[in-house]
């Protein structure tokens, strides 16, 4: 997932420095300032808030999933059973 995000976060930067540079011509000073600094803050907020906000949904499977290496190797018949549980406990939790 981090990984998936990295990559189309970097596609989507190369294409607007693309449609920018290519526009730059037409474009006034002024409007070529103020995108400079808007990109200045954009871009490395694009790819830490993803990246932090992630790891943030990702803890509570990964807690469990350290849990559960701890305790001896997932069976094929419990991880299944597992998914079944949390699925029936966010029907009763809505």
């Amino acid at each position: 997932m981090l990984f998936s995000s990295l990559i189309s976060n970097g596609i989507g930067v190369v294409v607007i420095q693309f449609l920018t540079q290519r526009s730059a011509s037409m474009l006034s000073p002024e409007i070529l300032r103020l995108a400079k600094d808007i990109n200045q803050c954009f871009l490395p907020a694009s790819f830490i808030l993803p990246f932090v906000l992630i790891l943030l949904d990702e803890r509570p499977i990964r807690v469990y999933l350290k849990n559960h290496n701890a305790r001896g190797a997932l069976t094929s018949a419990a991880f299944p059973m597992y998914l079944f549980n949390c699925t029936v406990a966010r029907f009763h939790l809505a």
